[in-house]
């Protein structure tokens, strides 16, 4: 985060914000999603880790569909 200065804050919600930041080197802005890992419900943990894992390929893997 030391690398982006903090312009503004476009938007928040229940579990996060989403601001405008400058990146510090190359003078590009861009819009960063910060999220509260902490206010995470184990529904969306859950869900969270099945994005994490959708496509991934296991070499030893039977009868997945």
């Amino acid at each position: 985060m030391e690398q982006y200065e903090i312009l503004e804050q476009i938007g928040k919600g229940t579990f996060g914000s989403a601001l405008v930041v400058k990146h510090k080197h190359e003078k590009k802005k861009y819009v960063l999603k910060k999220i509260r890992l902490a206010h995470q419900t184990n529904r969306t943990r859950r869900v969270e880790a099945i994005k994490k894992t959708n496509g991934v390929h296991f070499p030893k893997e039977v009868g997945r569909s």
